[in-house]
């Protein structure tokens, strides 16, 4: 891993942990090059494939859900704070 992917994914792994600082709690946007979607505070990491204005309670819970087993294997799948 290169230095500068290393600092990012530290930096990342810092704003994840402070759910208080989400611009947007309890939600927090994410994207990937053909994709978005948000973690939800409290769910650990758990992507719900949904836009961020798409995500009402009755769309959160029909929305596609890709587990992982951590934030570093969520950043390795290509997913960044958006």
């Amino acid at each position: 891993m290169t230095e500068e992917k290393k600092t990012r994914l530290e930096t990342d792994l810092e704003f994840i942990a402070n759910e208080d600082d989400w611009p947007r709690w309890p939600a927090l946007p994410l994207k990937r090059p053909d994709q978005v979607g948000i973690l939800i505070a409290g769910s650990g990491p758990k992507v719900f494939v949904i836009g961020l204005f798409e995500a009402t309670p009755a769309g959160i819970r029909a929305a596609e859900t890709i587990q992982y087993q951590d934030y570093e294997g969520m950043f390795d799948d290509g997913w960044r704070i958006d």
